[in-house]
């Protein structure tokens, strides 16, 4: 929870707030002060050709993961690629901390 101000700190800041304000509402109603723009975004077809693909792949992902008789066949994979992904990063690890071992002995 943030701490509470006590009220005098309230009412300067309520006061600096006002003020602040009161100054800049003249400007902020002026269109030609507004540095935004409004702009189209479009994508060129390099754009949606990737996009397109990229939505087939998790669609393709997410139907494959939970159909009960294909995520049976796809867990060996699953596993495979955790024990890999742990076993290179243990691996780094225990490099790492070999050749500090050695440069410490």
């Amino acid at each position: 929870m943030a701490p509470a101000l006590p009220p005098s700190t309230r009412s300067i800041l309520a006061r600096l707030a006002r003020r602040a304000l009161l100054t800049a509402g003249p400007a902020l109603a002026q269109p030609q002060l507004q540095h935004f723009q409004r702009r189209g975004l479009t994508v060129n077809h390099t754009q949606g050709v990737t996009l397109g693909v990229i939505g087939a792949y998790v669609v393709i992902i997410a139907l494959l993961w939970n159909l009960p008789y294909v995520r049976w066949v796809l867990w060996p994979f699953k596993v495979g690629g955790l024990a890999t992904t742990r076993a290179t990063r243990d691996g780094i690890d225990g490099s790492i901390q070999w050749d500090l071992t050695k440069r410490v002995c």
